[in-house]
């Protein structure tokens, strides 16, 4: 599977739709792993201290545990988008390739961590690679979508932004609303 999800996202979905034994659960290692990098990640943009070792075990707890309802909600709200445009809904897949599909992150520390040592502007790799690993992320997700539905990558692409971008839209509203009810608190 990890292999399939980096050289071939659509072959990642059909080894995924044969449903081994274990697929969902082993795909749960992904996020786990990507969980610990990320605070490992985060951690070299700063210094060292003590507290580093709280970081680690309580901070990555707790960054898992936000991944895992992120990958849950999001993989909800494409299936019920994937429903909306008319495909059969499959979340148990669905959590599957999204699991799968974030694999190629796990390259995102080595790489950084070469970028931050040469000391060739961290900052700017640091969003620039995050932006790559996205995009990247997005190409297995569409393809492996665009292969569980039998659809066109363009329409597997709408089916993954939508939910984004209403999201977007309604928490801008959201905060447009906050802030109005904020003036009107602090005015009256």
């Amino acid at each position: 599977y990890f292999f399939y999800a980096i050289v071939s996202p659509r072959e990642l979905y059909r080894r995924i739709k044969q449903r081994d034994s274990g697929v969902l659960q082993v795909s749960f290692s992904v996020p786990v792993m990507i969980a610990f990098f990320d605070v490992i990640t985060l951690s070299m943009n700063g210094s060292e201290s003590g507290f580093f070792y709280h970081k680690i075990s309580y901070g990555w707890l707790f960054f898992l545990f936000i991944l895992l309802l992120k990958i849950v909600v999001y993989s909800a709200l494409i299936d019920s988008s994937a429903q909306f445009f008319g495909c059969s809904g499959n979340i148990r897949d669905t959590v599957s390739l999204v699991n799968y599909g974030m694999f190629p992150g796990l390259m995102f520390l080595p790489v950084y961590y070469i970028i931050s040592i040469a000391g060739i502007a961290p900052g700017f790799f640091y969003v620039f690679l995050s932006f790559i690993f996205f995009c990247w992320f997005i190409f297995i997700l569409a393809q492996g979508i665009s292969e569980m539905y039998s659809i066109q990558s363009g329409r597997a692409l709408a089916i993954i932004v939508a939910p984004a971008m209403v999201t977007g839209i309604l928490m801008f509203f959201t905060f447009i609303v906050v802030v109005f009810l904020l003036v009107g608190l602090i005015a009256g």
